[in-house]
């Protein structure tokens, strides 16, 4: 059942950017023929419109990464002793009191890590992108990956497409220091 739900993160990133694009494409996509279907008709696709085209990526991105992420949190949760969750229920304590004071204390370090990996992968991210929109409309859904991608590959400047990824691994290290201070403080408390 788990590998069934990583689906989406096994599929490629450029298969996952295509496989979008033709599901929302407004000719002969699988939202036109439901609209269709049901008597609405779909003038254009979201990844082509200004305001709906970065949350759409954003959405499918997520759509994408979610299973990798349940499958890293999953044993974390199951490592913590059900006689703490059975005593804050006994205490009265909500859901929500029970994950904010069981569950991220004890897998802080484990959030921390994912959320370095989700960090990194979302700034060098470009394929799904390129295949989704391009970049657009306009610039609107254009990465740090996707630039610095443009830049070295299409345009052929590659100096600027270099130093973009350069400046993508200093974010990186940048956020990875954070991280480090955030573990220490983690590990201190």
């Amino acid at each position: 059942m788990r590998i069934l739900l990583l689906v989406p993160w096994l599929v490629s990133p450029i298969a996952n950017g295509v496989m979008w694009h033709y599901l929302l494409n407004s000719q002969i996509g699988l939202l036109h023929f439901v609209l269709a279907w049901v008597g609405r008709a779909m003038e254009s696709s979201p990844l082509g419109l200004h305001g709906l085209a970065l949350p759409t990526v954003i959405a499918t991105d997520i759509w994408r990464m979610a299973p990798l992420v349940s499958f890293l949190l999953l044993p974390g949760l199951l490592s913590i002793p059900t006689d703490e969750w059975e005593q804050a229920t006994l205490e009265g304590a909500s859901v929500w009191n029970q994950i904010r004071h069981i569950a991220i204390p004890r897998i802080l370090p484990l959030l921390l890590t994912i959320a370095l990996l989700l960090i990194g992968a979302t700034l060098g991210a470009f394929e799904n992108v390129l295949m989704m929109t391009g970049g657009g409309p306009g610039t609107e859904t254009v990465t740090p990956g996707l630039s610095s991608y443009q830049q070295a590959f299409q345009i052929n400047n590659w100096s600027v497409g270099a130093t973009g990824g350069w400046l993508i691994v200093a974010a990186i290290l940048a956020i990875g220091s954070i991280y480090l201070k955030l573990m220490g403080a983690a590990a201190e408390a």
